[in-house]
């Protein structure tokens, strides 16, 4: 909500109304007098987020509806032209009350949450421009038998600019080990059974993690193609009757693991192939 109307101000530092206390908005004289009685507005939503804080640590939350319907909470909108501008700027403030029992454990405050057609209707019912006592007692905490649900979600919710609807997700069903994204591909046709491919597709999970090889992953980007494993050590049969190739021109593939061995000097031994 715009605190002057005359000078647009700095963005960030005083454009900070972003929130209304209902005990603020009742009283007779204050900063929402001129509005509260002909710019009333629903704001929907899916949910809210909130941070739950344990000690240096922020958690962050989100809250919605137990059966998913959208959130109709209460609101109040102003829109100013400020001198030399020449657009309309519409604003917003979402009113907040005293947090139910269920929430309070994150927060001593909640969103307004208007849950009813009758509720709904009489909030944008501003035929008489004036409030009134009724209005009043629609600011109240949401009733727990319409049902909320609160979760902790990933924290990269919190950096600004960060868009995903995965933000929505408890941090449960996030698909953050890169072992279960390779588990999940396809296997390309003939190829061998699961018992073999597994003998041959290198070092398993638990080995990876003793060298620091698997981490959370937050996710794979679209497009992000990632090669397969394939047998690196594997050297082909000779039909039968062909003449052996010679040693020292046959070429030998070795491993990832036996680069480290490329720091010493090479043995003076002529590796057989059969």
């Amino acid at each position: 909500m715009p605190p002057t109307r005359y000078f647009q101000p700095v963005h960030g530092s005083l454009l900070n109304t972003i929130n209304a206390r209902d005990d603020k908005v009742v009283e007779p004289r204050g900063l929402w007098n001129t509005v509260k009685g002909k710019k009333r507005c629903i704001v929907l939503c899916e949910g809210f987020f909130e941070w739950l804080n344990k000690g240096k640590d922020k958690i962050p939350h989100f809250t919605k509806r137990t059966g998913g319907e959208l959130m109709c909470l209460a609101g109040l909108w102003d829109s100013v032209t400020y001198k030399g501008a020449t657009e309309e700027l519409h604003t917003f403030t979402i009113i907040t009350t005293s947090s139910n029992d269920y929430l309070s454990f994150l927060h001593d405050r909640m969103p307004v949450i208007l849950s009813d057609r009758d509720s709904i209707e009489a909030w944008l019912d501003t035929s008489s421009g004036e409030w009134s006592s009724s209005l009043s007692k629609l600011l109240k905490p949401f009733s727990l038998d319409d049902g909320l649900v609160s979760y902790p979600v990933p924290k990269e919710v919190g950096k600004v600019g960060n868009q995903s609807a995965d933000f929505l997700k408890p941090i449960s069903q996030r698909k953050g080990n890169i072992m279960s994204f390779f588990n999940k591909q396809p296997r390309p046709s003939g190829s061998h059974s699961s018992k073999q491919a597994a003998s041959s597709s290198g070092p398993d999970s638990k080995q990876m993690e003793k060298k620091g090889l698997v981490g959370t992953a937050p996710a794979v980007l679209p497009g992000l193609e990632i090669e397969g494993p394939h047998d690196a050590d594997t050297i082909k049969d000779e039909p039968k009757g062909s003449p052996a190739p010679s040693p020292k021109k046959t070429p030998i593939k070795r491993s990832a693991a036996s680069v480290e061995s490329d720091a010493l000097p090479p043995e003076k031994k002529v590796r057989k192939v059969s």
